[in-house]
């Protein structure tokens, strides 16, 4: 697994934030379809950027924004994530306790 990360905070306080994400996973998984008793493996890659801001309302609630893109490659046309991918915007508000 790869990530780079950089997150600008800004204004008063520093409630303001821009940032962007990148992260890269790859890895092997097990094939279906294989006859019993034989183990085979197929390199698969998750990779995603994303970049946005936020506002952090109180110190335990936020409201962010980001553009997001996410691909999986390089899985067996059978499986389901095979050519799956995501982008677009999404909004968000976080809370913690």
């Amino acid at each position: 697994q790869m990530m780079a990360e950089l997150v600008y905070r800004f204004g008063a306080g520093e409630k303001f934030w821009v940032g962007g994400r990148y992260n890269s996973v790859n890895g092997e998984l097990p094939m279906s379809n294989v006859a019993a008793g034989s183990t085979m493996f197929q390199d698969a890659t998750v990779t995603r950027f994303n970049i946005g801001g936020g506002w952090f309302i109180t110190p335990s609630l936020a409201l962010k924004a980001e553009y997001v893109n996410q691909e999986f490659r390089d899985y067996a046309r059978s499986d389901i994530r095979s050519g799956a991918k995501f982008n677009g915007f999404m909004i968000e508000a976080i809370t913690a306790f």
